[in-house]
Protein backbone atom coordinates (compact mmCIF):
# COMPACT_ATOMS: atom_id res chain seq x y z
CA UNK A 1 0.00 0.00 0.00
CA UNK A 2 3.02 2.27 0.83
CA UNK A 3 4.42 1.75 -3.00
CA UNK A 4 0.64 2.86 -4.30
CA UNK A 5 0.40 5.79 -2.09
CA UNK A 6 4.00 6.76 -3.45
CA UNK A 7 3.12 6.45 -7.48
CA UNK A 8 -0.93 8.43 -6.46
CA UNK A 9 1.51 10.98 -5.17
CA UNK A 10 3.82 11.10 -7.97
CA UNK A 11 1.00 11.54 -10.09
CA UNK A 12 -0.42 14.63 -8.20
CA UNK A 13 2.89 16.04 -8.44
CA UNK A 14 2.82 16.12 -12.20
CA UNK A 15 -0.73 17.15 -12.49
CA UNK A 16 -0.93 20.74 -12.79
CA UNK A 17 -4.02 23.37 -13.44
CA UNK A 18 -4.55 25.11 -16.34
CA UNK A 19 -6.15 28.43 -16.36
CA UNK A 20 -7.48 30.41 -19.03
CA UNK A 21 -7.34 34.22 -18.97
CA UNK A 22 -10.17 35.68 -17.09
CA UNK A 23 -11.53 32.67 -15.67
CA UNK A 24 -11.41 30.44 -13.05
CA UNK A 25 -9.40 26.95 -13.30
CA UNK A 26 -10.32 25.15 -16.88
CA UNK A 27 -9.42 21.97 -16.59
CA UNK A 28 -5.80 20.07 -15.96
CA UNK A 29 -2.44 19.31 -17.82
CA UNK A 30 0.75 16.75 -17.50
CA UNK A 31 4.43 18.01 -16.88
CA UNK A 32 5.76 15.78 -19.67
CA UNK A 33 9.29 16.88 -18.61
CA UNK A 34 11.20 18.61 -16.35
CA UNK A 35 12.12 21.55 -18.29
CA UNK A 36 8.53 22.76 -18.26
CA UNK A 37 6.69 20.82 -21.08
CA UNK A 38 2.73 20.49 -20.58
CA UNK A 39 0.51 18.42 -22.15
CA UNK A 40 -3.31 18.63 -22.27
CA UNK A 41 -6.25 19.39 -24.19
CA UNK A 42 -6.88 21.90 -27.00
CA UNK A 43 -10.07 22.47 -25.44
CA UNK A 44 -8.88 23.22 -22.03
CA UNK A 45 -6.36 25.85 -23.34
CA UNK A 46 -8.23 28.23 -25.07
CA UNK A 47 -6.06 31.24 -24.31
CA UNK A 48 -3.12 31.63 -26.21
CA UNK A 49 -1.44 33.18 -22.82
CA UNK A 50 -2.90 30.66 -19.76
CA UNK A 51 -1.52 30.41 -16.99
CA UNK A 52 -0.47 27.13 -15.04
CA UNK A 53 -0.32 26.21 -11.67
CA UNK A 54 1.74 23.20 -9.93
CA UNK A 55 1.03 21.35 -6.85
CA UNK A 56 2.79 23.72 -4.78
CA UNK A 57 1.06 26.44 -5.56
CA UNK A 58 3.17 28.61 -7.54
CA UNK A 59 1.15 29.99 -10.63
CA UNK A 60 3.11 30.80 -13.51
CA UNK A 61 2.63 31.99 -17.30
CA UNK A 62 2.57 29.70 -20.06
CA UNK A 63 2.68 29.66 -24.11
CA UNK A 64 1.19 27.70 -26.52
CA UNK A 65 3.58 25.55 -28.40
CA UNK A 66 1.33 23.94 -30.21
CA UNK A 67 -2.72 23.30 -30.31
CA UNK A 68 -3.65 20.28 -32.17
CA UNK A 69 -7.55 20.98 -32.49
CA UNK A 70 -8.33 17.56 -34.88
CA UNK A 71 -6.62 15.39 -31.77
CA UNK A 72 -7.55 17.64 -28.94
CA UNK A 73 -3.99 17.83 -27.83
CA UNK A 74 -2.26 21.00 -26.81
CA UNK A 75 1.83 21.77 -25.47
CA UNK A 76 2.13 23.99 -23.09
CA UNK A 77 5.68 25.46 -22.28
CA UNK A 78 6.50 27.34 -18.49
CA UNK A 79 9.78 28.37 -17.34
CA UNK A 80 11.09 25.82 -14.90
CA UNK A 81 13.88 23.22 -14.47
CA UNK A 82 13.89 20.15 -12.55
CA UNK A 83 10.45 19.57 -12.68
CA UNK A 84 8.19 16.46 -11.03
CA UNK A 85 8.06 15.46 -14.40
CA UNK A 86 5.50 12.60 -15.64
CA UNK A 87 6.98 9.08 -16.90
CA UNK A 88 5.41 8.15 -20.23
CA UNK A 89 4.09 4.64 -20.47
CA UNK A 90 3.04 2.24 -23.66
CA UNK A 91 -0.34 2.85 -24.82
CA UNK A 92 -0.04 0.26 -27.65
CA UNK A 93 -0.07 -2.62 -24.48
CA UNK A 94 -2.71 -1.57 -23.29
CA UNK A 95 -5.46 -4.28 -22.57
CA UNK A 96 -9.47 -4.52 -21.20
CA UNK A 97 -9.38 -5.13 -17.27
CA UNK A 98 -6.05 -2.91 -16.64
CA UNK A 99 -6.18 -1.06 -13.51
CA UNK A 100 -5.69 2.54 -14.38
CA UNK A 101 -5.72 5.91 -12.08
CA UNK A 102 -7.22 9.34 -13.58
CA UNK A 103 -5.81 12.40 -11.88
CA UNK A 104 -7.18 15.55 -12.34
CA UNK A 105 -8.64 18.97 -10.64
CA UNK A 106 -12.38 18.09 -11.02
CA UNK A 107 -14.48 20.71 -10.09
CA UNK A 108 -11.97 22.67 -8.29
CA UNK A 109 -10.50 19.94 -6.03
CA UNK A 110 -6.95 19.94 -6.85
CA UNK A 111 -5.29 16.66 -7.46
CA UNK A 112 -8.59 14.29 -7.19
CA UNK A 113 -7.54 10.62 -8.06
CA UNK A 114 -9.83 8.06 -9.09
CA UNK A 115 -9.37 4.83 -10.20
CA UNK A 116 -10.62 1.82 -12.22
CA UNK A 117 -9.99 -0.64 -15.15
CA UNK A 118 -9.93 -0.25 -19.01
CA UNK A 119 -12.83 -1.31 -20.22
CA UNK A 120 -11.71 -1.26 -24.15
CA UNK A 121 -9.03 0.31 -26.16
CA UNK A 122 -10.46 1.72 -30.27
CA UNK A 123 -12.32 3.87 -32.00
CA UNK A 124 -15.44 5.54 -31.22
CA UNK A 125 -18.11 6.20 -33.32
CA UNK A 126 -19.05 10.25 -33.62
CA UNK A 127 -15.47 10.92 -31.39
CA UNK A 128 -13.53 10.88 -34.98
CA UNK A 129 -10.79 8.41 -36.59
CA UNK A 130 -8.46 8.03 -33.61
CA UNK A 131 -8.61 5.41 -31.07
CA UNK A 132 -9.64 5.81 -27.78
CA UNK A 133 -9.02 4.04 -24.09
CA UNK A 134 -12.22 3.33 -22.23
CA UNK A 135 -12.11 3.20 -18.55
CA UNK A 136 -14.62 3.18 -16.20
CA UNK A 137 -12.75 6.19 -13.84
CA UNK A 138 -14.92 9.01 -12.46
CA UNK A 139 -14.83 11.50 -14.24
CA UNK A 140 -16.06 15.53 -14.12
CA UNK A 141 -15.94 19.05 -15.59
CA UNK A 142 -11.60 20.09 -14.41
CA UNK A 143 -10.38 16.25 -15.44
CA UNK A 144 -9.85 17.25 -18.83
CA UNK A 145 -5.80 17.38 -19.83
CA UNK A 146 -4.71 14.92 -16.57
CA UNK A 147 -3.51 12.07 -16.52
CA UNK A 148 -4.53 8.68 -17.09
CA UNK A 149 -1.92 6.21 -16.00
CA UNK A 150 -1.47 2.54 -14.92
CA UNK A 151 -1.08 0.80 -11.85
CA UNK A 152 2.90 1.52 -12.43
CA UNK A 153 2.08 5.28 -12.38
CA UNK A 154 3.23 5.61 -16.29
CA UNK A 155 1.15 7.54 -18.27
CA UNK A 156 -1.05 5.07 -20.65
CA UNK A 157 -3.77 8.62 -21.83
CA UNK A 158 -4.55 12.24 -21.52
CA UNK A 159 -8.10 12.55 -19.75
CA UNK A 160 -10.75 14.38 -22.43
CA UNK A 161 -14.36 13.50 -22.42
CA UNK A 162 -17.44 11.43 -20.74
CA UNK A 163 -19.14 8.94 -22.92
CA UNK A 164 -22.28 6.81 -21.48
CA UNK A 165 -20.74 7.01 -18.04
CA UNK A 166 -17.07 5.86 -18.89
CA UNK A 167 -14.02 8.55 -18.94
CA UNK A 168 -12.51 8.72 -22.75
CA UNK A 169 -9.11 9.20 -23.13
CA UNK A 170 -6.66 10.07 -25.81
CA UNK A 171 -3.95 7.65 -26.14
CA UNK A 172 0.00 8.63 -25.11
CA UNK A 173 1.64 7.07 -27.60
CA UNK A 174 3.39 10.03 -28.28
CA UNK A 175 7.03 9.73 -26.96
CA UNK A 176 8.22 12.53 -29.83
CA UNK A 177 6.72 15.22 -26.90
CA UNK A 178 9.73 14.20 -25.21
CA UNK A 179 12.23 14.49 -27.69
CA UNK A 180 14.82 16.73 -27.41
CA UNK A 181 15.27 18.91 -29.96
CA UNK A 182 18.41 17.50 -31.75
CA UNK A 183 15.92 13.95 -32.59
CA UNK A 184 15.14 16.44 -35.15
CA UNK A 185 18.01 16.89 -36.95
CA UNK A 186 18.19 13.84 -39.22
CA UNK A 187 14.32 15.34 -40.30
CA UNK A 188 15.83 18.31 -41.11
CA UNK A 189 18.47 16.97 -43.28
CA UNK A 190 15.94 14.64 -44.94
CA UNK A 191 14.31 17.50 -46.17
CA UNK A 192 17.10 19.38 -47.53
CA UNK A 193 18.36 15.74 -49.40
CA UNK A 194 14.36 15.95 -50.85
CA UNK A 195 15.75 19.74 -52.20
CA UNK A 196 18.58 18.71 -53.82
CA UNK A 197 16.92 15.66 -55.27
CA UNK A 198 13.73 17.42 -56.60
CA UNK A 199 16.16 20.19 -58.02
CA UNK A 200 17.59 17.21 -60.25
CA UNK A 201 14.26 15.56 -60.91
CA UNK A 202 12.43 19.13 -61.24
CA UNK A 203 14.62 20.55 -63.70
CA UNK A 204 14.42 17.09 -66.10
CA UNK A 205 11.10 17.28 -66.16
CA UNK A 206 10.98 21.17 -67.06
CA UNK A 207 13.24 20.22 -70.10
CA UNK A 208 11.17 17.30 -71.24
CA UNK A 209 7.56 18.39 -70.27
CA UNK A 210 8.07 22.57 -70.22
CA UNK A 211 9.00 24.76 -67.51
CA UNK A 212 5.10 25.64 -66.39
CA UNK A 213 4.15 22.57 -66.07
CA UNK A 214 6.78 21.09 -63.79
CA UNK A 215 6.67 24.28 -61.55
CA UNK A 216 2.87 24.11 -61.29
CA UNK A 217 3.32 20.27 -60.45
CA UNK A 218 6.41 20.90 -57.51
CA UNK A 219 4.03 23.97 -55.89
CA UNK A 220 1.41 21.42 -55.92
CA UNK A 221 3.30 18.66 -54.49
CA UNK A 222 4.67 21.20 -52.07
CA UNK A 223 1.81 22.52 -50.76
CA UNK A 224 -0.22 18.99 -50.53
CA UNK A 225 2.73 17.47 -48.47
CA UNK A 226 2.71 20.97 -46.36
CA UNK A 227 -0.68 19.91 -45.04
CA UNK A 228 0.17 16.16 -45.07
CA UNK A 229 2.34 17.00 -42.46
CA UNK A 230 -0.20 17.42 -39.74
CA UNK A 231 -1.44 14.53 -39.47
CA UNK A 232 1.66 12.42 -39.40
CA UNK A 233 2.66 10.38 -36.31
CA UNK A 234 6.35 10.14 -35.28
CA UNK A 235 9.67 10.57 -35.97
CA UNK A 236 9.69 8.54 -38.94
CA UNK A 237 6.80 8.92 -40.66
CA UNK A 238 7.75 12.92 -40.60
CA UNK A 239 10.98 12.45 -41.79
CA UNK A 240 9.14 10.62 -44.70
CA UNK A 241 6.99 13.86 -45.77
CA UNK A 242 9.38 16.07 -44.88
CA UNK A 243 11.70 14.53 -47.94
CA UNK A 244 8.83 14.29 -50.38
CA UNK A 245 7.99 18.34 -49.59
CA UNK A 246 11.63 18.98 -49.92
CA UNK A 247 10.87 16.75 -53.61
CA UNK A 248 8.33 19.64 -54.38
CA UNK A 249 9.98 22.53 -53.22
CA UNK A 250 13.55 21.96 -55.03
CA UNK A 251 12.01 20.99 -58.11
CA UNK A 252 10.22 24.56 -58.24
CA UNK A 253 14.03 26.36 -57.69
CA UNK A 254 15.39 25.49 -61.55
CA UNK A 255 11.93 25.68 -63.08
CA UNK A 256 11.08 28.61 -61.51
CA UNK A 257 14.94 30.43 -62.40
CA UNK A 258 14.59 29.14 -66.04
CA UNK A 259 11.34 31.57 -66.26
CA UNK A 260 12.50 34.28 -64.92
CA UNK A 261 15.76 34.37 -66.95
CA UNK A 262 13.68 33.60 -70.02
CA UNK A 263 10.65 36.45 -69.65
CA UNK A 264 12.26 39.24 -67.86
CA UNK A 265 14.38 41.71 -69.73
CA UNK A 266 17.68 41.34 -70.19
CA UNK A 267 18.79 44.11 -67.98
CA UNK A 268 16.86 42.97 -64.93
CA UNK A 269 17.84 39.55 -65.62
CA UNK A 270 20.28 39.15 -62.90
CA UNK A 271 18.39 40.34 -60.60
CA UNK A 272 14.95 38.57 -61.14
CA UNK A 273 17.15 34.98 -61.01
CA UNK A 274 19.07 35.95 -57.60
CA UNK A 275 15.40 36.88 -56.44
CA UNK A 276 13.86 34.05 -57.10
CA UNK A 277 16.48 32.18 -55.89
CA UNK A 278 16.08 33.55 -52.13
CA UNK A 279 12.15 33.92 -52.56
CA UNK A 280 11.08 30.28 -52.70
CA UNK A 281 13.20 29.38 -49.42
CA UNK A 282 12.22 32.45 -47.95
CA UNK A 283 8.78 32.59 -48.45
CA UNK A 284 8.89 29.07 -46.78
CA UNK A 285 10.51 30.32 -43.84
CA UNK A 286 8.36 33.20 -43.59
CA UNK A 287 5.20 30.83 -44.07
CA UNK A 288 6.36 28.77 -41.19
CA UNK A 289 6.83 31.55 -39.03
CA UNK A 290 3.53 32.73 -39.24
CA UNK A 291 2.16 29.38 -39.22
CA UNK A 292 3.68 28.98 -36.24
CA UNK A 293 2.26 32.26 -34.51
CA UNK A 294 -0.98 31.55 -36.07
CA UNK A 295 -2.30 28.14 -35.35
CA UNK A 296 -2.01 28.07 -31.34
CA UNK A 297 -4.56 30.88 -31.44
CA UNK A 298 -6.55 29.34 -34.39
CA UNK A 299 -6.30 25.14 -33.23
Amino acid sequence: MRAYGEIVERLRRSTVQIFNSGAGSQGSGILWNPDGLVVTNAHVARSSRPDVQLWDGRRLPATVELRDARRDLAALRIDGSGLPAATPGDSSQVRAGQLVLAVGNPLGFAGAVSTGVVHSVGFVSGMGNQAWIRAGVRLAPGNSGGPLAGADGRIIGVNTAVMNGLGLAIPSMMREWSLPRAAFANVAAVGFLGMIIGSTIGGMIGDRRGRRVALIGSMLTFGALTLVISTVHGIGSLALVRFLVGLGLGGAMPNATALSSEFVPRRFRAFAVTLTIVCIPLGGTVAGLFTQRALPAVG
